[in-house]
């Protein structure tokens, strides 16, 4: 009979993780420069700069979030980048998930004037992390004391399913949530981050 440390089960999850995410932070161009590429804002658009520090803990800090304005992917926000949008004014929904919409997503209708431009931290959701977590326990657990790469991947999905339910019937649900922030603390973050893809 073969038997498997848990600690095996964790690497092998770990490393399923890893090679499904890939370790992805921001090496893009500046804000200043990515401002200038960009160009002026038109007379009747707004300006969104969605931005994803790095100088914090962040337990999804290998995987990008994909980010959606009016259900059309602008980019994949990366750990210490930041990613800029040009909208009509008017209404707009923003939206940040996982690669996956499955593990949930979360939406923030906005309303937004000609001229203006505006800042959200992209951040994770704890209590959906809280469940992921649990979910890896519970799918390692099904598979008992099989291969490490079968545990690994009922620890994968079990994540997945725990994520999907916690976030099931959420308007913001899903891994990360977007938080509006002041243009001064956005502005200090930017002087740090690069741009993502």
């Amino acid at each position: 009979m073969r038997t498997v440390s848990l600690m095996g089960r964790f690497a092998a999850a770990g490393f399923v993780a890893g090679a499904l995410h890939g370790c992805v932070t921001a090496k893009g161009a500046t804000y200043p420069e990515t401002l200038f590429e960009v160009g002026a804002l038109g007379p009747n658009d707004a300006r969104i700069v969605f931005l994803r520090p790095d100088q914090r803990y962040d337990d999804a800090s290998l995987s990008r979030m994909v980010v959606r304005i009016d259900d059309h992917i602008i980019g994949k926000l990366a750990y210490g980048g930041f990613l800029i949008a040009d909208v009509p004014a008017g209404e707009t929904v923003l939206e940040i998930s996982a690669d996956n919409r499955f593990w949930g997503t979360c939406k923030l209708p906005l309303e937004v004037a000609a001229g203006d431009t505006r800042y959200f931290d992209a951040v994770v959701r704890p209590t959906n992390i809280a469940a992921g977590t649990a979910g890896v326990f519970a799918g390692g657990a099904a598979v008992g004391s099989a291969a490490s790469a079968v545990v690994a991947a009922g620890s994968v999905a079990g994540d997945a399913v725990a994520s999907a339910a916690e976030s099931a019937g959420k308007t913001c649900g899903g891994p990360y949530r977007l938080t509006p922030l002041d243009p001064t603390v956005a502005l200090e973050h930017l002087d740090r981050l690069r741009a993502s893809e």
